[in-house]
This record gives C-alpha cells, sequence and structure tokens, in this order.
C-alpha cells in the first residue's frame, strides 16, 4: 500500500506521499476564454493579470459564485486538489486529509465531496494543528500558533496519555500572512523610489518582479542582521537599494504585539508553554524574537511539510477501511519530549531587583510619552482615575477595569499588584497577582490594548 497525506490550507495544498519530499502548489488561479491556470504558473502571473486572477477558493470555500466567471469557489478548489492529485496520486492507495481548524461542517463535507469526484481514496482527515505537533511539552502547556491568507490562529493542544487533542482556539482575523506581505512589499518599493527614483508599483511587470523576490529577500532579512540587498531589473535596466530587517520588523510590531495579546490569553498563568510555529511563520521577519519576549516559553519552528509528515509518521492511528471518513482531533506523540529551561519565577528573574541591588530598580513607568514616578503610595492604572488616587486613566476599551491594577516601589524592586478580571500583562504573559518588575518590562492592559514601560531614571528631575 502506498499513502499520500495532503494538507488544505488557504495559502495552497502540500502533498507528500511515502518516501518522498514534501511538494506545494500555491493557491491560485487565472480565469480567461482558455480555461483555467492554475499553482505556480497562476501565481507568476497574478500581478499582471489581477483581474483574472483568483486566490480565496479555499478560505471562502462554498458554492457560491466567482465573481466575473462562469464557475464557483468550489469549482476552482476541485481543480486545484484534482491538479495535485493527478500529479502526486499515481498508485496511491490510501489518502489523509489535514484540514485547518477553520472549517466548518458544511466546508468539511464538501472537501470530502471535492475529493470523491477526484476520485480520491481518503480514508482519514486529521486537524493541522494536531498532525503537526508530534511531541509533547514536558512540564508545560503546549500550543500551536500558525497563520492563513488573512488571520492568524493559535489552538491549544490538549496533552494526555492518548496524545494530543486540539482544544481552545483563538484567531486574529484583523490581518494575515497577506496583509503583512502587502504592508513590506509597499515598504520595499518605497526603498527603490527614495534610491533609484524608480517605483515598482506603476508598472504590473515591475510589480510582479517585487512580488516574486518578496520570499527570497524576508528569508535574507530574518537571517542576517546586516542590511539586505535588493535589486530588480526592469525593461534592460537594474535598479538597486537595501534593505535594514529592522525595517521590516517596525512595520509588523503592531501584528506581533498582537500575536502576544492572543498567546497570553490562551496560556495558563504561570506555567512554562512550548510554542510551536507553524511552516508559514518561520520565514516572518522578527516574529520569532518578539515572541522570545514571553516568559517561560519555548519556540518551535516547524520546517515546510510538517503537518503531512506528522500525518503519514501515526498513518495506522486513522481507520483503514469503512465508508465514514472521521476528522481526527487527537493523535499520539511519537517525537521525544519539548522542555522549556527551568526558569526563576518572575520575581527573581531580573537580578536589578535583588537586595543588594536595590539601586537598580525601575523606578517610572512610561505611558504615552509621559513618565509617571512610582513610590511607596500605589500608582492606580485603570479606566477611571480614582479620587484623592495616584492615577493613570487609560483609554475605555475592552477588558480594562476601572481600577486595573497598581504598582508601588518597594525596597527590593516594583511589585505590580492586578486588581482585574481581565489580567494585566508581562512582557506577553499574564501575571500572576502580584509580580515584581524590572526596568525593561512592559505592561499590556485592555484589547487591543495599552502599553506601558518600566524605565529606570538615573537623576529624578521632576519628571
Amino acid at each position: 500500500m502506498v499513502a499520500l497525506a495532503i494538507e488544505i490550507a488557504d495559502t495552497g495544498l502540500t502533498a507528500l506521499r511515502e518516501g518522498a519530499d514534501p511538494v506545494f502548489e500555491p493557491a491560485y488561479a487565472i480565469v480567461d476564454r482558455d480555461g483555467l491556470v492554475l499553482g505556480e504558473t497562476a501565481r507568476a502571473q497574478s500581478r499582471l493579470r489581477p483581474r483574472q486572477s483568483h486566490h480565496l477558493f479555499w478560505s471562502h470555500l462554498s458554492e457560491d459564485d466567482v465573481p466575473g466567471t462562469e464557475y464557483t469557489q468550489a469549482d476552482l478548489a476541485h481543480a486545484h486538489l484534482e491538479r495535485v492529485w493527478q500529479r502526486n496520486g499515481q498508485g496511491v492507495d490510501r489518502v489523509v486529509l489535514v484540514v485547518p481548524p477553520g472549517l466548518n461542517r458544511d466546508q468539511l463535507g464538501l472537501v470530502l465531496g471535492l475529493a470523491q469526484e477526484c476520485g480520491i481514496p481518503v480514508t482519514g482527515m486529521a486537524d493541522a494543528a494536531v498532525a503537526s505537533c508530534i511531541a509533547p511539552a514536558e512540564d508545560a502547556q503546549l500550543i500551536y500558533l500558525d497563520a492563513g491568507r488573512h488571520a492568524f490562529f493559535a489552538a491549544v493542544i490538549e496533552q494526555s496519555a492518548g496524545g494530543a487533542r486540539r482544544g481552545r482556539v483563538a484567531a486574529l482575523d484583523s490581518v494575515g500572512l497577506d496583509g503583512l506581505r502587502d504592508l513590506w512589499v509597499r515598504e520595499i518599493s518605497q526603498l527603490f523610489l527614495a534610491r533609484t527614483r524608480f517605483d515598482p508599483f506603476h508598472d504590473a511587470r515591475s510589480e510582479q518582479s517585487l512580488f516574486d523576490r518578496l520570499r527570497d529577500w524576508l528569508r535574507a532579512a530574518t537571517e542576517a542582521g546586516d542590511p539586505v540587498p535588493l535589486a530588480i531589473d526592469f525593461e534592460g535596466q537594474q535598479f538597486e537599494t537595501e534593505l535594514d530587517p529592522t525595517q521590516l520588523v517596525a512595520a509588523a510590531t503592531p501584528t506581533y504585539r498582537a500575536l502576544l495579546q492572543l498567546l497570553a490569553g490562551l496560556r495558563e498563568p504561570g506555567a512554562p508553554v512550548v510554542i510551536v510555529l507553524g511552516e508559514r511563520l518561520s520565514a516572518l521577519p522578527g516574529l520569532a524574537a518578539s515572541l522570545t519576549r514571553m516568559e517561560r516559553a519555548r519556540l518551535v519552528a516547524l520546517s515546510p511539510g510538517a503537518a503531512v509528515h506528522g500525518a503519514l509518521a501515526r498513518l495506522e492511528h486513522f481507520p483503514s477501511g469503512g465508508d465514514a471518513v472521521i476528522l481526527t482531533r487527537q493523535l499520539p506523540f511519537v517525537g521525544e519530549a519539548l522542555a522549556v529551561e527551568a526558569t526563576a519565577p518572575l520575581a527573581e528573574q531580573h537580578p536589578d531587583a535583588r537586595d543588594d541591588e536595590a539601586d537598580e530598580r525601575a523606578t517610572h513607568v512610561v505611558w504615552r510619552g509621559v513618565a509617571h514616578a512610582l513610590g511607596e503610595r500605589p500608582l492606580v492604572v485603570g479606566s477611571e482615575a480614582a479620587n484623592g488616587a495616584r492615577a493613570i486613566a487609560l483609554s475605555d476599551m475592552p477588558g480594562v477595569s476601572r481600577r486595573h491594577c497598581e504598582l508601588r516601589l518597594l525596597d527590593d524592586g516594583a511589585l505590580l499588584t492586578d486588581l482585574s478580571r481581565y489580567g494585566t500583562f508581562v512582557n506577553g504573559s499574564r501575571a500572576a497577582t502580584e509580580t515584581m518588575l524590572a526596568p525593561g518590562d512592559v505592561l499590556r492592559i485592555g484589547t487591543p490594548g495599552e502599553e506601558l514601560l518600566l524605565i529606570r531614571l538615573e537623576h529624578d528631575h521632576g519628571s
């Protein structure tokens, strides 16, 4: 028997035969009078022929019409799936589909119907988060983080003797991979314009070239600390500039902060955590560094094809017969346990807060550019300034209590006391009721949230 695993994502399909390497087919289709152009060929024309280009058929999987065509979204998805099957299914008699957490019951049924029309012998379906997480976290929580075209999502992986089971899922729907890429491409186009007076967006051909090169540029920016050289050839001329990776990180910082808050909402307070990064996140500049701000956390970046590899590695745990195809949300672990390095409690993590170095304590908290001094008298932070109290009145937003938390300066450091039912987050992690702070710590309160920075002023001139 020859088995095949196919991961369905809104970015494309990944197929893996036993004993082979994974093959990725991007989810693009060009619709014209001559029929359909699919996959990589269609992607390479997507900016040249934007009106004929379509790439939402998996994220919008349904029987709805594709505007301006005689096709439905399901028709394009069927053609895409059939192409992958024809290229990878020769001699295969058993197929497992790996699906994202966001598909509803109707869409799952439609996926199976499309596979049946293609003649694909589907024997099982697996949740992508569970298929990707093959190893348990040792004495720690396990969370899977991934992204699609228009959203990021995180899933708690419940661990038991039976293995990995998908638990609660939270999503960041305001932005996804497409939004970040569009943002970065515009940042890069401005660099070319400023250095060479050449605007890559003035012509569809140079715009397509910009998007074609983006993946390699992002990878180089992720790996390098120095500026990355960029070049575009257009009509016999070469235009060159350079990219400082910190520019990409700065542009993505609001998204990365929102992801920290998303993860913090799923974390068990005070517990260590292993964050498994889906393969689509590994090439996002600065993301891993941003996530390392979380206390007592370990990041595990997955390689391409991790979900289909994980499905085939546990193939015997899928049913091999019968007419019913069941979506598996639990699979056994087959990898070595992932440990989080032993870390002192938050109050002990900062030597600045020890008794013998009390002069290195945080002295102020900065909010919207204004430094507020800390002292023995509590500084109250919340949506309302209490009568007679020293207070910082935050914007009225979800997740902010009237008296949300207090900050005081003690002999051994700055003390945060959480008074809310929503939680106060320190460096991306939900804080305990009482938490010691040090210079450089970042508090986040509310949704989407306000940030406050702990600092030390060497000389207090009345700030």
